[in-house]
């Protein structure tokens, strides 16, 4: 996927960057319940990155007091 600020992929850590930045400015973030593992609390977040791109799904879980990034892709819907 196409970072628009500068047209490379993202690298992890500008992922992350983008992530960061998102929850900071108050982006909406959907709690969900995950199926694997079964019951636990997830976060999803759709970002619009340019006008003609299809939405960035971001799937986040929090576990052991650590952030894992569960997805980072297109959206499907």
């Amino acid at each position: 996927m196409r970072n628009p600020d500068g047209g490379l992929p993202f690298s992890d850590t500008g992922a992350w960057d983008l992530i960061a930045s998102k929850i900071e400015s108050g982006h909406d973030v959907e709690v969900i319940s995950l199926a694997k593992p079964l019951g636990a609390t997830g976060y999803v977040m759709k970002i619009a990155l340019e006008p003609t791109a299809p939405l960035l799904y971001v799937k986040l879980e929090l576990r052991s007091g650590r952030i894992l990034g569960r997805s980072f892709h297109y959206s499907r819907r």
